[in-house]
């Protein structure tokens, strides 16, 4: 069996990926939801994401400098 080490990098590649991929599903589902007139559910889901996005990156950095500074 082949063992891969992680490097510090991947980890913050990992959740650049994350963000990105939180992101097109955030859009996707309020895209639906506007397609199904459900106004209420895409403003929840626009707020979600403007509040979700940033604190995840947030986080994200806080703790690779936690871990790693």
């Amino acid at each position: 069996m082949v063992r891969f080490k992680l490097d510090k990098l991947d980890y913050l590649y990992f959740a650049t990926y994350g963000l990105i991929l939180s992101g097109i599903v955030i859009s996707v589902a309020e895209l639906i939801a506007n397609f199904r007139n459900r106004d209420i559910l895409a403003e929840r889901l626009e707020l979600f994401g403007r509040v979700f996005q940033p604190v995840f990156f947030l986080a994200a950095i806080g703790i690779f400098v936690y871990l790693y500074a």
